[in-house]
């Protein structure tokens, strides 16, 4: 057994050695070949290179490795100016998830937790200021939101002024505060939960009320149904797909016709082109802009979206079936053998409610990707805590 131990140990070392030292001869041949036409880029060229190394071999999860695995072919494949950037993002995400997972412990969990609670408190009490008029480090402009920077500015008067909060944008401050709320859901907490509510209903966005009751609903199933899972997930299931038929019914009360009908030309007219692999890693931000119009022939054609407001439908449209595969694989490991415990139940919750705001939103291209990060982080953290109930300081 000792010997069988040793030899897998010794052939995993010799893999990493051989692939290390592909990426060096790769890492070398590359800025020596693309010298003449992306003399700007070998700095980033040698960081991709490592932190694609660093990633393969320190994250632990088989779906996020082939995730980065894919990413990296696939950048290769169609390299933007948009390529790097987005690449970093990914790396450096994952690599936080990972160094989390491993070294944070578990009895911070509730330190981690307070801090969602006070950022969502700071922001909620930013969105009734703006509401009367004050607005503190940025000050809102257009029809909702994209700010301009400014110490202090007040404009007194009776309200209906533009409330992000902090946030550029009042989709993202309802989105925001809609993944902050789980965070609530613990005695000493609860009080604040109305609260909250106010700061949803001042952003005006659906795509942040819609999620805060569905997580709010969801808290109430669990307390109900929590020691059966199958029936708890079973009820949810059954809610977020009557909340998507919603969305895409004509004339119901969450039905958004512009994107509704960009979500259908780009499903229509794109994703069937290159449905297997995608159009490039970062590639929707660079083309859609700019083709669109001259693609769709449609009135829904808008220059300025960046972003296709579905984040499982640009995850598609850049990285195909493949990518959005992986990411769905490792979604569904980390919801299987949810623990009994305190915190672990709230951390699923905020999950699946990040889940449906992304399915009209941005969320992963805005910090409240990093918020929805903190909490994969604290449902993985529980999982290793095992099934005990924790007597968490809460």
């Amino acid at each position: 057994m000792e010997n069988f131990s040793t030899t897998r140990n010794n052939g995993r070392e010799r893999a990493i050695a051989l692939f290390f030292s592909l990426c060096l001869i790769c890492m070398t041949l590359g800025i020596w070949v693309f010298m003449e036409n992306f003399r700007a880029n070998k700095v980033i060229f040698s960081m991709f290179i490592a932190m694609s190394f660093i990633s393969i071999v320190y994250v632990k999860n088989i779906w996020l490795k082939l995730f980065i695995v894919w990413t990296i072919i696939r950048t290769g494949m169609n390299y933007n100016s948009v390529s790097h950037a987005t690449l970093m993002y990914i790396f450096l995400y994952i690599l936080l998830l990972q160094t989390a997972v491993d070294k944070l412990k578990k009895d911070y969990l509730p330190m981690i937790l307070n801090s969602i609670c006070f950022i969502a408190l700071l922001q909620t009490t930013m969105v009734i200021l703006n509401y009367y008029g004050v607005w503190f480090l940025i000050l809102p402009k257009g029809a909702e939101g994209n700010v301009l920077p400014s110490i202090l500015e007040m404009r007194p008067g009776s309200g209906h002024y533009i409330t992000t909060g902090f946030l550029s944008n009042i989709n993202m401050s309802g989105a925001f505060l809609a993944l902050c709320l789980p965070a609530f859901f613990r005695k000493r907490w609860l009080w604040f939960i109305p609260l909250i509510f106010v700061g949803v209903y001042l952003s005006h966005s659906l795509g942040g009320i819609v999620p805060a009751w569905f997580a709010l609903g969801a808290f109430i199933l669990w307390k109900v149904y929590g020691t059966n899972k199958t029936v708890f997930f079973a009820l949810i299931g059954m809610a977020l797909t009557y909340i998507f038929y919603l969305i895409f019914k004509e004339n119901s009360p969450l039905y958004n016709i512009i994107r509704y009908k960009v979500w259908g030309e780009i499903w229509e007219h794109i994703v069937p082109k290159k449905p297997i692999v995608g159009w490039g890693v970062g590639s929707f931000k660079q083309f859609f802009p700019v083709i669109h119009k001259f693609m769709i022939k449609s009135p829904y054609a808008i220059e300025r979206w960046t972003s296709a407001h579905n984040e499982y439908l640009q995850l598609l449209v850049e990285q195909g079936v493949i990518g959005l595969g992986l990411i769905l694989g490792y979604l569904i490991t980390l919801f299987r053998k949810i623990p009994i415990s305190i915190i672990a139940p709230i951390a699923t919750i905020a999950l699946l409610t990040g889940l449906l705001n992304s399915g009209v939103n941005f969320l992963f291209h805005t910090t409240g990707g990093i918020l929805f990060l903190a909490w994969v982080i604290i449902l993985e953290k529980e999982k290793q805590n095992g099934n005990e109930i924790k007597s968490y300081n809460m």
